[in-house]
C-alpha cells in the first residue's frame, strides 16, 4: 500500500540547553538600549526513518520515527525604546537569528523514508530560519483632560493612534528543477541545489489602529479602529521552489508546459486561463488588507 510512517512510543523527550546573556543601557534621559545575545542546542529532535526489519535481500522495511536529529540556533536581538514624550512613545527592535539542523519536523526525510534509504547526515539552514527581522512601534495618544478644547468639549482626549511596521526576510527553500508544481501527482521533483540553499523574499506588513476613549459615571468605553496590512501587501507565505516565485512555477515555459497548452487548445479548452488559476493559490500569501472596528467596556 502506501507509505505510512509507525508511531513509537519509546521516543525521548526533546531537550534544548539555551544560554543567554544581555544588557541594557540607559542613552540619555527618555531612550533605552537592550542588547541579547542568545545560543540553543537542540537534541533529540524527532525524524522519520527506514528501519530494517530483517536481514538478506529480500527482508522487507519500515518507517518509523526515531530521536535523530538535531539543530543549533543562535542570534543577537536589539532594542530601542523612548518613554513618552510629548505624548509620543516609540520602539525599534531587530533581530538577526541563524537556524541550523539535520530536520526541520519529524516529516522532513518523508520521501527518503519512503524509498527505503538512509539520509546523509548534514545540516542546513532549518525551514524556519529567518535572518532578519525588523519591527517599529509608533504611538501617540492623549490622557483625559488634555488636547485642544471646542467650547467645552475636548475631541482628542483618551485618544490615540498607533502604527506598526514589521519587515522579516525570507524564509528558506529547497530550488529544484522546473516540474508541474500545481498537479496532485506533484511528488517527484529532482533538487537544482543544495536543500534549503535558496530564500523567499522579504515581506513588510503595516497595521495601524486608532482609539477614542468614553467615560460614563463608572464606565469606561472605548471605540476603536483596526486596520490590518495597511498598505495591503501580497506578502508569500511560501514560493513554489522551481521559480522562487509565490505567483508562477515557469511550468508553461517548458516543451511539457507547450505540449500542455496544444493539447488543450485542440480540444477548445484555454489551457493557460485554466493553469494560471491553478496557479494563484490565495493560501500561499498572507491576509489582505483587513478593517476592523469595536467597541469595549471596563468598570
Amino acid at each position: 500500500g502506501y507509505y505510512y510512517g509507525f508511531g513509537n512510543p519509546n521516543l525521548r523527550p526533546e531537550r534544548t540547553t539555551a544560554y543567554e546573556v544581555g544588557m541594557q543601557r540607559q542613552m540619555g534621559d527618555n531612550i533605552r538600549l537592550d542588547v541579547t545575545a542568545y545560543y540553543k542546542d537542540v537534541k533529540d529532535l524527532v525524524e522519520v526513518a527506514n528501519i530494517p526489519a530483517g536481514l538478506g535481500a529480500k527482508s522487507k522495511n519500515f518507517s518509523s520515527f526515531r530521536n535523530r536529529d538535531f539543530a543549533t540556533i543562535k542570534g543577537v536581538d536589539i532594542g530601542f525604546s523612548m518613554r513618552p514624550m510629548n505624548h509620543m512613545a516609540a520602539s525599534v527592535n531587530y533581530s538577526l537569528s541563524n537556524a541550523f539542523g539535520t530536520g526541520s519536523v519529524s516529516n522532513t526525510q518523508r520521501n527518503v523514508a519512503w524509498t527505503a534509504s538512509q539520509p546523509p547526515k548534514q545540516t542546513s539552514p532549518l525551514d524556519f530560519d529567518q535572518r532578519h527581522k525588523l519591527s517599529m512601534n509608533l504611538d501617540w495618544s492623549m490622557a483625559h483632560g488634555e488636547g485642544p478644547s471646542w467650547g467645552r468639549f475636548k475631541p482628542l482626549q483618551d485618544a490615540g493612534v498607533n502604527l506598526l511596521m514589521n519587515v522579516g526576510s525570507g524564509t528558506p527553500y529547497t530550488p529544484t528543477q522546473i516540474f508541474n508544481e500545481v498537479t496532485l501527482a506533484a511528488v517527484s521533483n529532482v533538487p537544482s541545489g543544495p536543500i534549503n540553499s535558496r530564500y523567499g523574499p522579504w515581506t513588510l506588513n503595516l497595521d495601524l489602529k486608532a482609539t477614542r476613549g468614553m467615560r460614563l459615571r463608572s464606565m469606561h468605553f472605548e471605540a476603536y479602529a483596526w486596520v490590518l496590512n495597511l498598505l495591503d501587501q501580497s506578502n508569500p507565505l511560501g514560493v513554489y521552489s522551481s521559480s522562487g516565485s509565490a505567483a508562477t512555477t515557469n511550468w508553461l515555459s517548458t516543451n511539457e508546459g507547450q505540449g500542455f497548452l496544444k493539447t488543450a487548445a485542440g480540444k477548445n479548452v484555454d489551457g493557460e486561463t485554466l493553469y494560471r488559476l491553478a496557479e494563484n493559490d490565495p493560501t500561499a500569501y498572507s491576509n489582505p488588507r483587513l478593517v476592523r472596528f469595536g467597541l469595549r467596556t471596563s468598570f
